[in-house]
């Protein structure tokens, strides 16, 4: 009763979970620890699924660590968005579903995790936390989940940590989810008091431990570019602040769902543009009449196109995906 009363004092702060499998389980327990850590918020989430019962059992599971869920059984697509609460965690194995989701959430803080296994056999999680008035973050977003939808096998979650999935990414799993983890409690304060996010926008992390902000190029109408190119325009130009020595992913999405992925830098050392860790020339200062230079950029060009072209994601190496 004592502890009843405690959280009745608090303000109550409601949130929606959409999804309620693997990592909405993952993340219950650290709910509540943010619940306990704290005299002044209680959490209050409403969980949604569609996949009958679950959205039940894990109002059943949310009870044995004091935590009141609100369970909703229906589809979060077929719901009015401006009916969810002001925090919205997204918790679903399919990377078209929360294409779809971030289309149509507005003015709500949102955060998602989905992992992505390439069929190099290569693990990565693509996650996002966007601030309710970022427009452009989760529209990009969309764009390259919707791809990744495009190019994702079906029932690929058994693919992942599954039984058709590889004992390695089984071992390393809670590494990746502890990076997400940390980054939600990181940013869960500063939801609820309507303060700037730590770590937002779209980013992609390669081993578990450095998720890297990502920025996504729609080539769907003007084809893929010279990644060189690409970088000095970034770095140019940057959409947000970036350090020198920081890591950046470029990822392009072409008309037939096909992703490129360019990791680009500018190393702290000297300043020099990298793409992939081969420093590039920029070709948009060649003279015309610098023959020598301009050979080897197209070489250069050539190079960097072939390698991207090279481990692109497409459906004929498709992906696997899970939340």
């Amino acid at each position: 009763m004592t502890e009843q009363l405690a959280l009745i004092s608090r303000e109550p702060k409601p949130i929606t979970i959409i999804g309620t499998n693997t990592g909405a389980k993952f993340n219950l327990p650290h709910l509540k620890a943010y619940n306990d850590d704290t005299q002044r918020f209680a959490l209050v989430p409403t969980a949604i699924d569609a996949f009958p019962g679950r959205a039940l059992a894990f109002s059943a599971n949310a009870r044995a660590h004091n935590l009141h869920v609100v369970p909703v059984e229906a589809d979060a697509r077929e719901i009015d968005p401006s009916t969810f609460e002001p925090i919205v965690l997204i918790h679903v194995d399919n990377p078209l579903t929360i294409a779809q989701l971030l289309a149509r959430i507005e003015e709500r803080y949102v955060l998602f995790l989905i992992f992505i296994r390439l069929t190099n056999g290569r693990l990565l999680t693509a996650s996002g936390a966007f601030e309710p008035d970022d427009v452009a973050g989760p529209r990009q977003s969309a764009l390259l989940l919707s791809a990744f939808g495009y190019d994702t096998l079906a029932a690929g979650s058994e693919r992942v940590f599954g039984a058709l999935g590889m004992p390695e990414h089984r071992a390393i799993e809670p590494v990746f989810r502890h990076q997400f983890i940390k980054r939600t409690k990181k940013n869960m304060t500063k939801m609820l008091a309507n303060l700037p996010l730590e770590e937002p926008g779209l980013r992609l992390s390669f081993d578990g431990e450095h998720a890297v902000r990502t920025v996504v190029r729609d080539a769907r109408e003007a084809g893929f570019a010279n990644p060189a190119a690409l970088a000095y325009d970034f770095f140019d130009h940057p959409p947000f602040a970036v350090e020198k020595g920081e890591d950046v992913v470029i990822a392009e999405v072409g008309a037939e769902g096909e992703i490129r992925l360019h990791t680009v830098r500018q190393r702290a050392t000297d300043g020099v543009i990298t793409v992939g860790g081969i420093a590039v020339v920029d070709p948009r200062g060649i003279p015309p009449y610098e023959t020598e230079r301009w050979e080897f950029a197209r070489q250069q060009q050539r190079q960097l196109l072939d390698r991207a072209a090279g481990e692109a994601i497409t459906r004929r190496r498709p992906v696997m995906a899970s939340d």
